[in-house]
């Protein structure tokens, strides 16, 4: 892969193997980790399994979250990280027969103070996407209103607390709930545990939205991506469309053509180009790919 733009040029290259199975990366001609990788393009995927956003478990929706802020900001992924370590070091010690609980209290105080860390970004980063997915939901959806929140398994409301008010907070909640936890071996509350929820109309969306309503919110939640990608890196990302088409209703592909419009590089996959207007199709380049 070439990437071209503001006077660079970056060549980007994954070997695979399959005996053994592994992927070796590279950059300008030099050895790279995965990692390393997403700042030098930032993307949207849009695929169908996206549905999952809204309608499947809070994974989805977290890992969702935190697959941008990787792109968005290099620290975001360090902090995933190095929380993700600590929630397993500590989840062995609670699986032992008989936790030392002066190393239980180390491993709060380090999971309480990453935990904070990684809390604060996140629901910062959700702070500047949250106004856009209601905009665009509300275009797309003529009117109709769309909530979305952050849900702290800390239990308290996130907004405008400093990172050592949240760490403060994750301290007490661990000390709180410490005796579940070693009942059941692992830790119940952080990042790890947290969800979004989206409303319409007041109504939870996991529960009660149609098939086009959660649609209409995980097209409206990568738009918004687009837009907040292009403010923190100051240029549209690439877009990607994984035979989207198919599944949206004529208002919501004409939603999704003209936001393509907008001129962003856009790679699509389709089965049916009658989804996509003469005038669009005339300035794309169009491959075929046959059985």
């Amino acid at each position: 892969l070439r990437l071209e733009g503001n006077g660079r040029v970056v060549d980007l290259e994954c070997t695979a193997t399959s005996d053994p199975p592994r992927r070796h990366w590279r950059r300008n001609g030099k050895a790279c980790a995965p990692q390393d990788l997403p700042r030098t393009l930032m993307s949207v995927l849009f695929c169908p399994d996206d549905l999952s956003l809204v309608k499947r478990g809070a994974s989805y929706r977290r890992d969702e979250i935190d697959d941008f802020g990787r792109q968005a900001a290099p620290g975001y992924s360090r902090l995933l990280q190095a929380y993700g370590r600590a929630v397993d070091q500590r989840n062995r010690l609670l699986k032992e027969p008989y936790p030392d609980l002066s190393l239980l209290d180390a491993w709060d105080s380090s999971l309480a103070l990453g935990g904070s860390a990684l809390l604060v970004a996140r629901e910062r980063l959700f702070e500047r996407l949250r106004p856009r997915v209601v905009e665009v939901y509300g275009q797309i959806a003529a009117g109709e209103r769309l909530s979305c929140s952050y849900e702290s398994s800390l239990g308290i409301d996130l907004a405008g607390l400093s990172r050592e008010e949240v760490c403060d907070a994750f301290l007490a909640r661990l000390s709180k709930i410490r005796g579940d936890e070693l009942r059941r071996q692992q830790t119940l509350v952080g990042p790890q545990r947290d969800d979004l929820a989206f409303r319409v109309e007041g109504r939870d969306a996991r529960s009660f939205a149609s098939q086009g309503q959660q649609r209409t919110i995980v097209l409206a939640w990568k738009m918004a991506e687009v837009d907040l990608a292009r403010e923190v890196v100051g240029q549209l990302p690439l877009l990607l469309l994984d035979d989207v088409m198919s599944e949206l209703d004529a208002d919501r592909r004409g939603a999704m053509t003209r936001f393509v419009e907008e001129g962003m590089q856009t790679v699509v996959t389709t089965t049916n180009l009658g989804y996509f207007p003469e005038e669009l199709l005339a300035d794309a380049e169009v491959v075929h790919i046959g059985e």
